[in-house]
């Protein structure tokens, strides 16, 4: 961590977002609405990270598209839900209400301001829809198909697609998994020739289109390795290669996980692990994060099996 004012910036914006998932995208894309100017600057050399290759699925309670299935939902079933899930150990309550309440908000912003569109599954259910609180369709929604290869022109190679899963939107795939039609792989392998992106790489295309839409200056191909952390206020950070960029109003960290870190895998997990996610995700942001001062949450929990 670097504790000093550099004595020369060699860029200075508003805001600078690490990580181009759905998480530093969003946070990108309303950086600029409100104003500020903005710098997207990702380790990889592909857009996307490791939301490029899940299902890129939100779970969403209360979002308008379940009224399309004829589901309805509330404030206090989502929160029963939660709150069965995680019996307490929840590092901060507040922060579980603040996002049930401005979840199904944030999902209207995203589709009315860039061009992202979502759908809800008629087959895809809360993962325990059977506790209190949960729902048997509408809360997890996945975006539309996206022309990737009209859209993003010069960018399409160099956003990110899965490798684990055909390009069957969740809906299709369900109606597979539940034995009432075969997979429709001509269907799938024509989407990609096409570069027509669904699940996770239509979530990142959509979202990133929107920043290219705005002018968003966008860096590949480079880590961020320091935060400057001056008086206690984040005021920039230096690179792998050594260039200083200066964040006026703050540094954004969407660096992904941890689990290629196999020091903090073993330290917080305990267990080996054969990750899915592409492997950038090696603690980065924690580090930074760390040294500046955080306090950390759910470092022992992870999604796989």
């Amino acid at each position: 961590m670097i504790t000093s004012l550099p004595s020369r910036w060699d860029k200075v914006v508003d805001v600078v977002g690490l990580g181009s998932g759905a998480a530093g995208l969003a946070a990108a894309t309303l950086a600029h609405d409100g104003g500020s100017e903005v710098l997207l600057v990702e380790k990889s050399d592909l857009i996307g990270g490791t939301t490029a290759v899940s299902g890129g699925m939100p779970w969403i309670p209360m979002n308008r598209h379940m009224a399309d299935l004829g589901q309805t939902d509330s404030r206090a079933d989502a929160l029963t839900y939660i709150g069965r899930l995680t019996l307490g150990r929840e590092p901060d309550p507040a922060l579980v209400e603040t996002y049930v309440d401005t979840a199904a908000e944030m999902l209207d912003y995203l589709e009315s301001k860039t061009p992202l569109r979502m759908s809800a599954p008629a087959m895809f259910a809360d993962y325990y829809a059977d506790l209190p609180g949960g729902k048997r369709a509408g809360r997890s929604i996945e975006p539309v198909p996206f022309d990737s290869r009209s859209e993003l022109g010069d960018w399409f190679d160099r956003v990110r697609t899965t490798p684990h899963m055909p390009s069957l939107t969740m809906e299709e795939g369900m109606r597979f998994l539940t034995g009432l039609e075969p997979p429709d792989m001509a269907r799938a392998e024509e989407r990609d020739a096409e570069g027509i992106r669904v699940l996770g790489p239509a979530l990142v295309a959509s979202l990133f289109k929107g920043l290219l839409d705005r002018g968003v200056e966008v860096l590949t191909a480079t880590a961020a390795t320091e935060l400057v952390v001056v008086d206690s206020a984040v005021t920039g950070l230096r690179t792998d290669g050594g260039q200083l960029i200066g964040a006026r109003q703050g540094v954004v960290l969407a660096c992904g996980g941890f689990e290629w870190n196999e020091e903090m895998v073993k330290a917080f997990i305990g267990q080996h692990l054969e990750p899915m996610s592409p492997p950038y995700n090696t603690g980065d942001g924690h580090h930074m994060a760390m040294e500046a001062g955080a306090e950390l949450a759910n470092m022992t929990s992870f999604w796989g099996q």
